[in-house]
């Protein structure tokens, strides 16, 4: 590589907190995690969205009392941004929340997900072909690591954050899932199912 990449990109807590104080949004959030049966006798657990699922409990539990659960997702795609200026490619990086209803988060009207950067697809120089792609992998993942920095701080000793109310609420942000797609590899994880890159 012979030229220095710059990588511009929002905050992810201010991200979170654009998408709790959506006026569209603010009768879709989950903040409590639950179990929904299909039967009186609980013989059949329903998984509907993260907030129903196992790992959304097991989180809760290991959480300050009273604090918040906040599920992170991102997703990201490569996608061609210019026609006319050398066809460059970039992985435009998404962030939502888990807590919101997965109806609503699947609706693109809702905008439910926030454009978080457009993480950088460079071509490297080096003799041994092979070696592009362990290349390309490590600046993709070295670039998420510091888009993602406030969200892993957040994870780790929580925020306040104010809820779609305006009630101020101390939150935790873990990853529970990232999707992304270029050669694809089904994981379920936490109850959703995550598509995890390969390059």
């Amino acid at each position: 590589m012979t030229k220095t990449l710059q990588i511009f990109y929002w905050d992810p807590i201010e991200c979170l907190q654009s998408l709790l104080s959506h006026p569209m949004l603010a009768d879709s959030f989950d903040f409590i995690p639950h179990k929904v049966y299909a039967e009186a006798e609980h013989a059949v657990h329903v998984y509907y969205g993260f907030m129903t699922g196992d790992r959304a409990w097991k989180l809760q539990e290991d959480l300050p009392d009273g604090a918040t659960l906040l599920g992170v997702v991102l997703s990201s795609d490569k996608t061609k941004v210019s026609n006319l200026a050398g066809n460059r490619y970039a992985h435009p990086l998404l962030i939502t929340l888990a807590n919101i209803d997965p109806d609503v988060c699947a609706k693109g009207s809702l905008q439910a997900y926030i454009p978080l950067t457009l993480l950088p697809v460079a071509k490297f120089i080096h003799r041994v072909k092979h070696m592009y792609g362990v290349l390309a992998d490590w600046l993709l993942h070295q670039c998420i690591d510091i888009v993602i920095e406030p969200l892993k701080q957040a994870a780790r000793l929580g925020i306040m954050m104010s809820d779609p109310v305006g009630f101020g609420r101390y939150c935790f942000t873990p990853l529970v899932a990232y999707s992304a797609s270029l050669q694809m590899e089904s994981l379920y994880l936490n109850n959703i199912l995550c598509v995890i890159t390969v390059i």
